[in-house]
């Protein structure tokens, strides 16, 4: 059985009956297989005292067809369940929490199935001449069913009886009567029950709304379901495996938005948390041998440079040398950038006599402007006398 079939029948007995059972099959000390058991056929036992029996007496029994079949032991079958109660010993799943609610929808379903199989009030009543007798109304009745008649049925069609023929009286309205507040109130309660989000089956939101409705689904509803399934492979790979220290993780789906995923990737890629090939590699691409690095203002340091401690050493010289493929500086990268800067300062004199000659432009350009308003004030005055 894969993975996924796995995860859907336990989910599956989650839902429905807050249960999940399963029965570990050995071959002397050795597990062969791990079976999963129907929770409906699994009976809990207890003792006088209401507690459940510690082994070797049985704490379980399974029913078959009305008859016990066998008896397990604490230790021979596990039993889980999420949602335990003081006065019940059996679990409450979201079905049974939302049962009520569950059976008015479906009885809403039925109504709106009858208003296309079922029914005696016609779409519209229209009126006919009081003098017409009621073979003039059946014949003129089977010629407009016979002219308009599709496939909604008779049911649908507009009656005419004697009354005022200038009027035209609709008995229902058949938006109203498909499709309610009340069905969305119906979706609301269930979606809670089943922590998820009623997005999807609701009138349209706006995005801000609909976004912390989804978080919130996520946060709320997934998050805890995730953390149940996370306890019971836990135990299962404690106490059948016999694997201590290890755990069950998820590994999550990444953002659908790929702007969005593209920021995070690149902040734990920044600091550290990822490395290139981590996010190339879930990517489907190639790793290139470049490890983990944190990006500072001199550029990228190793992280086990920060573990060594050298890498203050680093900064405080300016930075580390870039690192090749297989994380350690490279010498042909720095001999590069020595030779950049030697070039560099082998322009220094031309460079300082462009920027000498360009302040000369600068501060003739300023006094001509000036000798040029005097000359205009000195016109002007002797204009003036």
């Amino acid at each position: 059985m894969s993975w996924h079939a796995w995860l859907r029948r336990t989910m599956e007995d989650i839902l429905v009956l807050d249960a999940v059972v399963f029965w570990p099959v050995y071959k002397g000390n050795e597990l062969l297989r791990l079976e999963s058991v129907d929770p409906v056929t699994i009976k809990k036992v207890i003792d006088e005292s209401g507690r459940m029996p510690e082994p070797p007496l049985p704490a379980y029994q399974q029913i078959l067809k009305g008859v016990p079949a066998s008896e397990y032991t604490s230790d021979e079958l596990y039993y889980f369940q999420r949602n335990s109660r003081n006065g019940a010993i059996y679990g409450f799943g979201p079905v049974e929490q939302a049962l009520m609610t569950i059976n008015i929808g479906l009885r809403r379903e039925v109504s709106q199935l009858q208003f296309f199989t079922e029914g005696n009030i016609p779409e519209a009543i229209a009126g006919v001449p009081e003098n017409w007798t009621m073979t003039q109304i059946a014949q003129f009745q089977s010629y407009w069913d016979a002219m308009l008649e599709g496939n909604t049925g008779a049911r649908r069609h507009m009656k005419f009886i004697p009354a005022d023929a200038s009027k035209v009286q609709f008995l229902k309205d058949a938006e109203a009567t498909l499709k309610t507040d009340f069905d969305e109130w119906i979706v609301k309660i269930i979606c809670y029950a089943f922590s998820v989000s009623h997005q999807p089956f609701v009138s349209m939101m706006n995005r801000a709304t609909a976004q912390t409705a989804k978080e919130e689904a996520r946060e709320e509803g997934l998050g805890p379901t995730l953390d149940y399934i996370k306890e019971i492979c836990d135990f299962l790979i404690t106490r059948l495996l016999g694997l201590d220290g290890v755990e069950f993780k998820w590994q999550l789906e990444t953002e659908e938005d790929p702007q969005t995923q593209s920021t995070i990737d690149d902040l734990y890629i920044r600091n550290g948390v990822w490395s290139i090939d981590e996010v190339r590699q879930r990517m489907g691409l190639e790793p290139v041998g470049v490890g983990n690095m944190i990006w500072t203002g001199s550029g990228p340091i190793p992280v086990k440079m920060f573990a060594d401690g050298t890498a203050v050493q680093a900064l405080l010289s300016g930075g580390s040398k870039p690192p090749d493929a297989s994380g350690k500086p490279d010498q042909k990268a720095d001999d590069v950038k020595d030779s950049a800067q030697q070039a560099s300062e082998k322009k220094g004199p031309e460079r300082d006599t462009t920027e000498r000659d360009t302040q000369g432009n600068q501060v003739a350009t300023k006094v001509a402007k000036g000798v040029s308003r005097k000359a205009q004030t000195f016109r002007r005055k002797k204009f003036n006398y």
